[in-house]
């Protein structure tokens, strides 16, 4: 799988998703945007933002395990 990056849903502020292959599509398949949203700041909320869990799943066992390690 290429980098991971986050991506904000088209159709939402302040949802996001992964994305693998640039801007366009997530890895659900929703279409998105570019944002200034990093992989570290993935699932702290401050605003009401919403994270795609059919993203997080696609990415992997991996992915997961780094946002529960940096929550602890």
């Amino acid at each position: 799988m290429a980098d991971l990056q986050v991506v904000e849903s088209r159709h939402s502020t302040w949802t996001y998703h992964l994305s693998d292959s640039g801007d366009l599509v997530a890895l659900c398949g929703a279409l998105t945007m570019s944002s200034p949203a990093t992989l570290e700041q993935w699932g702290t909320t401050t605003l009401g933002e919403r994270y795609c869990r059919a993203c997080e799943g696609l990415a992997g066992k991996n992915f997961e395990q780094k946002r529960r390690k940096r929550d602890e």
